[in-house]
């Protein structure tokens, strides 16, 4: 159903005048692959794209970035808030996804994407990205993202994000999250990654 709609799209809308793209939630939310949206990447001007509501959707650091490089004006995206980590099936970018997306997306100021911050790999936790920082997002949702180690965490979103001032968690109240048995533990950790946000400020 989405790859036939998102294909209409393209075919209706001029590609440089669509910059708005919002999934609406009256959708069943099926699972897909990040390839069902890359027709958007016909959309060069795009500017806010939130998809999280209407599906739950599997992507790679290497497919976030594919979809993501022709969206150089995407100041809003909002992909995923719940998704199923523990699954074989489902992938989830890791903080190389938000190296990325900081490269492509500079003028980026809200995102919410669910990550796996346990795989750091060759990343240096006080200067995960080098020179690159973004000087615009100031609001992050990351959901149930696998998080081990609250300080690591912290040190690299202030990295990152050096204006940031905590991880938004107003999505831990709402369906499906509220009810996630996990929740309690998950709530405690990014508390204290926000705690530790605000300590860097002081």
């Amino acid at each position: 159903m989405l790859p036939q709609f998102f294909a209409t799209l393209q075919e209706r809308c001029d590609n440089n005048k669509f910059e708005c793209f919002c999934l609406s939630a009256t959708f069943e939310k099926p699972p897909v692959g990040s390839r069902v949206f890359e027709s958007l990447r016909a959309f060069r001007n795009l500017t806010f794209l939130d998809i999280e509501a209407g599906c739950d959707i599997s992507i790679s650091d290497e497919e976030l970035c594919y979809l993501t490089e022709v969206w150089p004006n995407l100041q809003l995206l909002r992909m995923s808030c719940c998704a199923a980590v523990d699954s074989d099936t489902t992938a989830v970018p890791t903080l190389r996804g938000l190296i990325n997306l900081i490269r492509l997306c500079p003028v980026l100021f809200s995102l919410a994407l669910v990550i796996n911050t346990t795989k750091l790999y060759g990343i240096d936790l006080r200067s995960p990205s080098g020179e690159i920082f973004s000087e615009h997002l100031t609001d992050l949702t990351l959901g149930n993202s696998v998080i081990s180690s609250p300080p690591n965490a912290a040190l690299m979103l202030n990295s990152l994000y050096p204006h940031l001032r905590r991880v938004n968690l107003e999505c831990w109240d709402k369906s499906p999250m509220e009810s996630l048995p996990q929740k309690k533990l998950a709530m405690e950790q990014w508390e204290l990654v926000n705690s530790f946000l605000h300590g860097f400020r002081l």
